[in-house]
């Protein structure tokens, strides 16, 4: 029996659904949440010698699991670890960084022990979009211009040179006042000189030469396979996110990628070292794909979702067995992401994650999969 390793966050749909396809087609799944660290958990490694295997451990709920015995790891995504609840307000931090090198070296070690979807070094670098266009563009890709910047001047001499632009920042962030949450996505850039400086100066910005689309597509590549997915349409906001989730855009369709550009998408894992990805392309109207990141932990099975027929969860799960060196028996059905998630197994995976760190997303959980 194939054992799978996945490292993920409490009640992420992709880590659930995979658990219990994984356990539908003969394999077994240990779900290691690093944020249980320290007060839901302990963990150890161990180094015995220079010729015995290192050791590396769980203990959740009084059960101990060794990490290194799996056959196959996916880092999906992990969590900072926490501090628990009454701690110190100055013995927190120290907790949470200790907790968080501790479970970091944790993970780089089990890496180095067995095969892992996708390694924690490579990963880091491939995180990076500077690191992700330079690198598109060596092997063919198409790009657009783009600066990564908090220089007045130099942003002010790109717009000139480029406008229209948009503007995003590295990660997706949140405020929240007395009413809602605001989110800052994708926007057009407005001219720099308009701005106060010091606005600008505060935090770099990634900063592209607006491209005229037809859509937008997402296209997920693992074990030399490729799907691709047309998720905004010409009328589209300037952020798929946007479209898809706050807009309700429900116009997802299978699109057929170009053979050299699902060739060069298989060629980026390979030259950043990576087993997965998730592509994010816009089309222009000459019908050029240009290339705009690769997330090394995307989503993915919304696309299922949307496109029932794709049987997205079914090829990854089979995907992780091959290469823990299993098997998936002959009579083993097919799997559905809609039966998965609407599986009494969804509402049990769910329920028993339940943390005082996680409580307040219970009840949208079960909302979600009830």
């Amino acid at each position: 029996m194939t054992s799978v390793l996945i490292i993920g966050m409490p009640y992420d749909t992709h880590v659930a659904a995979v658990r219990i396809g994984l356990e539908r087609l003969g394999a077994s799944a240990y779900n290691w949440v690093t944020s249980d660290l320290p007060d839901f958990a302990t963990s150890t490694i161990h180094i015995p010698g220079p010729k015995a295997v290192p050791r590396v451990r769980v203990t959740h709920e009084g059960v101990t699991t060794d990490l290194h015995q799996f056959d196959v790891i996916w880092n999906r995504r992990r969590e900072r670890p926490l501090a628990p609840e009454g701690a110190s307000p100055h013995d927190a931090p120290v907790i949470e960084e200790e907790c968080l090198l501790h479970t970091e070296s944790m993970l780089f070690l089990l890496s180095k022990l067995v095969r892992t979807v996708n390694d924690p070094f490579a990963q880091r670098r491939a995180d990076r979009k500077a690191v992700q266009l330079h690198f598109a563009a060596s092997i063919g890709l198409k790009t657009v211009p783009t600066l990564f910047s908090n220089d007045v001047a130099e942003i002010s001499d790109f717009y000139d040179m480029h406008a229209p632009l948009v503007a995003k920042p590295h990660r997706q962030h949140g405020w929240r006042d007395e009413k809602k949450t605001y989110n800052e996505l994708t926007f057009d850039m407005p001219p720099p000189r308009t701005l106060d400086p010091k606005s600008i100066e505060l935090c770099p910005l990634i900063l592209q030469k607006k491209i005229v689309r037809v859509m937008e597509v997402r296209v997920i590549a693992f074990g030399g396979k490729v799907y691709a997915m047309r998720t905004v349409d010409e009328a589209g906001r300037l952020d798929a996110r946007f479209e898809s989730l706050v807009k309700g855009f429900d116009s997802f369709t299978v699109v057929d990628i170009p053979r050299d550009v699902a060739e060069l998408c298989n060629k980026y894992l390979r030259g950043m070292a990576i087993e997965f990805g998730a592509f994010d392309f816009i089309i222009d109207k000459a019908g050029d794909w240009f290339f705009l990141e690769c997330n090394e932990s995307g989503q993915f099975l919304y696309l299922e979702e949307k496109v029932p027929e794709l049987r997205l969860l079914d090829g990854f799960c089979r995907w992780l067995i091959e290469i823990g060196g299993g098997l998936v028996p002959d009579d083993a059905e097919e799997l559905c992401l809609a039966e998965v998630m609407s599986s009494n197994a969804m509402l049990s995976y769910n329920t028993d994650r339940l943390t005082h760190k996680n409580v307040s997303s219970l009840h949208l959980i079960v909302e979600s999969v009830a």
